[in-house]
């Protein structure tokens, strides 16, 4: 668009595309997951909806500078996190989150776009949360955070580098609660 006055170029405000799509099953079978909407929480005990999910994650991936997403959040309980865990990274016990990048990137106008899957285990956030004086919807949260930055390309590898990535999580929780 051009300016009438002085003919310049003025940079149009781009519309983001967030797909968010949030997942809860026991099982790695996709097809015997159950898609919510807006059931009422993503695990018994567990005060976070799949909207709460979807907005949190849509305003961390816009904070994060990120102007195209397509993300699935899929919850599993500990037994297929466990296996989730053993049959891609060869670990054989559950973990709080797994990240996997389909094909995310930054273009060459500068517009970063995520294409990504995070799977989280909410008995391991529970259990997080006591270790680390958190609720349990802000450790969930926390994963999000986590898993999209590793969507960006952090590393959490070494002490130096988890530290960073800790702090880059908080920027975006508080962006996200900045907004409740």
């Amino acid at each position: 668009m051009r300016c009438i006055m002085c003919g310049s170029n003025i940079p149009m405000q781009q519309k983001r595309r967030m797909d968010i799509e949030v997942v809860i099953g026991q099982t790695l079978d996709v097809r015997r997951q159950t898609r919510i909407k807006n059931a009422p929480a993503i695990a018994r005990g567990i005060f976070l909806s799949g909207h709460d999910v979807r907005k949190a994650t849509e305003v961390m991936l816009k904070k994060s500078g990120v102007h195209e997403a397509h993300l699935l959040i899929v919850f599993l309980d500990g037994r297929a996190m466990r296996r989730l865990n053993r049959q891609v990274l060869g670990h054989d016990y559950v973990t709080d989150v797994i990240t996997f990048d389909l094909g995310s990137k930054a273009s060459h106008v500068s517009r970063l776009t995520i294409d990504g899957e995070i799977y989280i285990c909410p008995s391991e956030a529970k259990r997080n949360a006591k270790v680390y004086g958190e609720s349990v919807e802000r450790e969930i949260l926390r994963y999000i955070a986590h898993g999209i930055l590793h969507l960006l390309g952090w590393d959490d590898q070494t002490e130096a580098k988890r530290c960073q990535m800790r702090k880059k999580e908080d920027d975006l929780l508080d962006a996200f609660c900045s907004k409740l």
